[in-house]
């Protein structure tokens, strides 16, 4: 074998490992672009779970008088509302989001008229807006 054939197959060796490796990192990219998204994602929904968790405390120190139709105050701080809405003798629904996003997360909490406003049930937790789907329409924040 001569010294050309030698640089050839030499060159030939450090050409491919560059293609593997150019391969296992295009690889690695498209892995973590899709990790990227997930944890983005995650973020974007954790901050609007806390967000609306917040406004859900905050609207419990405030003064509501209750109605048949939702009331709504800003809870700057956390750039969040918090909305009421009598729904029976004695029984109101709370609604809280983040105001940030559009399609923000909406959390859900029975509660009951008070001296000072509202106060929460203890196990008044809800996974979804308990009336009809046409009352649980929030209205447009201004």
């Amino acid at each position: 074998m001569t010294n050309k054939q030698k640089g050839v197959s030499s060159l030939s060796a450090v050409l491919m490992l560059l293609l593997l490796g150019s391969l296992m990192l295009g690889g690695l990219q498209q892995q973590l672009n899709a990790r990227y998204v997930s944890v983005a994602s995650e973020r974007r929904a954790l901050k609007q779970f806390s967000a609306a968790v917040s406004t859900l405390a905050w609207a419990e120190k405030q003064r509501w008088t209750l109605s048949w139709e939702w009331q709504c105050q800003a809870f700057t701080a956390y750039k969040g509302r918090a909305c009421v809405k009598q729904t029976g003798k004695g029984e109101a629904v709370v609604a809280a989001q983040d105001t940030v996003h559009s399609d923000a997360l909406i959390l859900w909490r029975r509660a009951e008229p008070d001296t000072a406003g509202i106060k929460y049930r203890a196990r008044g937790w809800l996974d979804f807006c308990p009336l009809e789907a046409s009352q649980c329409q929030l209205p447009v924040a201004p």
